[in-house]
């Protein structure tokens, strides 16, 4: 499908939140493709395999991002750790975001948040082929 197309076609739908739509009007303005609520398989705590569907997909990036607009609460704070476990032990990568960010702070959070998992990545890569190219002694320009 075309990432133009994809996202205007999700950018339609109807958000659960305020705050999902903002996440929506970020991605849009900087032409990044999302899927909305695209379903994704997960290891729930006993390790069972579990379709959940996270606020948005980045297809580009291989990202999610999960929107927690209810912060503050202790139910939704447990649901929303046991959510970033199931995610981290499924090895998916993550933004979240707090819904108690200020509008004019939101886009600046989610743009850093994309560049340091970007970053995180390419620092991984980097450090592997040096790993490889010190152990042969082979070193390529």
């Amino acid at each position: 499908m075309n990432p133009s197309l994809e996202t205007r076609v999700s950018h339609e739908n109807q958000f659960k939140s305020n705050g999902e739509r903002k996440i929506a009007d970020v991605l849009s303005k900087y032409g990044i493709p999302f899927k909305y609520e695209s379903q994704t398989l997960v290891q729930d705590e006993q390790q069972k395999p579990r379709i959940w569907y996270p606020d948005f997909y980045l297809p580009t990036f291989g990202i999610y991002i999960e929107f927690y607009g209810l912060s503050g609460t202790l139910d939704y704070d447990y649901l929303r750790s046991r959510k970033l476990r199931a995610y981290q032990r499924t090895g998916l990568e993550v933004i979240s975001v707090d819904g108690s960010k200020p509008l004019r702070e939101f886009e600046g959070y989610l743009l850093n948040q994309l560049y340091r998992v970007q970053h995180k990545r390419f620092q991984g890569i980097r450090s592997h082929i040096y790993r490889l190219r010190s152990s042969t002694g082979q070193w390529y320009r």
